[in-house]
């Protein structure tokens, strides 16, 4: 890996539902429990600009509340962390995409802004 910071995310398991999906992810790279409450944005993550593979995948982005849990680093994560749009860290190229961060900067700017999609 390149040692850089990134949202969290995964993939989704057979049979999982997209909010377990994310509820699981989140506590496994961050110990947080998370209840998602909005989907921000579902992005093609074969627009981004990659060779297509033989699956298809999307994005889904979510707004989600920590209910429970504590912050710590897992064997997929370094360290875990909260920053203002203002003070981001380094971010990795390879998992993090601009037009997503600006997504979710706009959601959080506007809390009845729609779900964007492409």
């Amino acid at each position: 890996r390149d040692r850089k910071w990134c949202m969290p995310g995964g993939w989704a398991d057979v049979g999982d539902n997209p909010s377990d999906m994310v509820a699981r992810e989140v506590w496994e790279e961050s110990g947080f429990e998370v209840v998602p409450r909005k989907v921000l944005a579902v992005f093609d993550a074969n627009r981004s600009g990659r060779p297509l593979e033989f699956y298809h995948a999307y994005k889904i982005i979510f707004l989600c509340e920590i209910i429970g849990g504590r912050g710590r680093p897992s064997d997929e994560t370094m360290d875990f962390g909260f920053f203002d749009f203002g003070d981001l860290p380094s971010l990795s190229d390879q998992r993090t995409d601009k037009r997503h961060l600006a997504e979710v900067r706009a959601h959080l700017a506007d809390a009845d802004r729609p779900a964007a999609f492409d």
